[in-house]
């Protein structure tokens, strides 16, 4: 939206406007063009090889390397396989399931296990109060830079826990998603591309 200058006010708190806009205009947004490419590189390996990945079920693998032959952009591919049981919505879902290499019984394990750890990203002062408050009650182990992060996780469930084997593959998971995301980025900046590392806490003084 405020890519293409529509009014974000009502829907992001101010706090965030500003490094949304910085990001915008040095050129870290998704390019539907890159994610074009990147989607055909991996359906180019064939119909079968997306057997098996998340929701690519029922022909739909056969119709997603048929429409990746023909298609010149994203929006032809998304078009030339949705249909009145694969909406839209769920077809790009699909293309990040197989962009992000993600395979159903991984995500079954997910599912069932539930989250293992929170990823806090940003919060005001007054969060940070609440979870200090709360740390003592907390039943999953809160991460904010990743460069703690499998000690963390090995502290919390254990070394030899399934807990945390499925923490670490569910960590992994994020990580690939994040390095893909640069991928799609109209300009690279350069530097380390998983970010979650070395990326500080966005606290609003509010």
């Amino acid at each position: 939206m405020l890519e293409e200058g529509q009014q974000v006010d009502p829907y992001i708190p101010a706090s965030a406007y500003e490094p949304l806009r910085q990001a915008l205009d040095e050129g870290r947004c998704c390019d539907a063009g890159h994610l074009h490419r990147l989607l055909l590189s991996r359906i180019f390996r064939g119909a079968d090889s997306l057997v098996g990945l998340y929701q690519a079920e029922n022909g739909i693998e056969r119709r997603l390397f048929e429409a990746a032959e023909a298609s010149s952009d994203l929006e032809g591919l998304i078009n030339a396989v949705k249909c009145r049981h694969h909406t839209r919505t769920r077809i790009q879902r699909i293309l990040c399931y197989v962009l992000n290499e993600v395979r159903s019984e991984q995500l079954a394990e997910y599912l069932e296990a539930g989250p293992l750890y929170l990823h806090l990203l940003a919060c005001s002062q007054k969060g940070r109060a609440f979870l200090a408050a709360c740390r003592k009650r907390r039943t999953l182990p809160l991460v904010q830079n990743y460069s703690r992060v499998v000690p963390t996780l090995k502290r919390f469930y254990g070394r030899d826990s399934n807990r945390f084997r499925l923490a670490q593959a569910m960590l992994q998971l994020e990580l690939r998603a994040t390095c893909n995301y640069t991928l799609l980025m109209k300009s690279w900046p350069g530097g380390r591309r998983n970010r979650d590392f070395f990326q500080e806490l966005i606290v609003d003084a509010q």
